[in-house]
């Protein structure tokens, strides 16, 4: 399958899990909606700017939208820090609500950890 197709095909398949319509996508990136309508019918690529803003609109890889990766989450950098910091012996151990937390943390897409953390620091700051 060539990459146009494969593009097309995530593109489509991510537009549609997401229940998002091409015009919303559209404006999300700042393109037309003729141009995401020819990118999920593999027409045409789009640049590498729109791209990675598209890997970023659906919290997918970049690696993902074009079929290097059959897994869509983005790797990570929290999760190699967490783990290194804990694989260390002179590191504390992790108690297992707290293990569980950061599981589903790192799993999460960039934004939603930003979110997270301003809800974190609202927490804090109200004790």
């Amino acid at each position: 399958m060539s990459l146009k197709n494969i593009f097309a095909k995530r593109l489509s398949l991510l537009i549609k899990e997401n229940k998002a319509s091409k015009q919303a996508v559209a404006n999300a990136i700042n393109i037309s909606r003729p141009a995401i309508s020819q990118f999920a019918s593999g027409e045409n690529l789009p640049s590498a700017e729109k791209l990675v803003a598209l890997a970023d609109f659906f919290g997918v890889s970049i690696d993902y939208l074009v079929g290097r990766s059959d897994d869509p989450r983005i790797p990570n950098a929290l999760s190699n820090t967490i783990c290194d910091f804990f694989a260390d012996d002179s590191a504390p151990e992790m108690p297992p609500e707290v293990r569980q937390i950061v599981n589903k943390v790192i799993k999460l897409p960039h934004e939603k950890i930003k979110i997270l953390n301003d809800v974190l620091d609202t927490w804090v700051e109200s004790d």
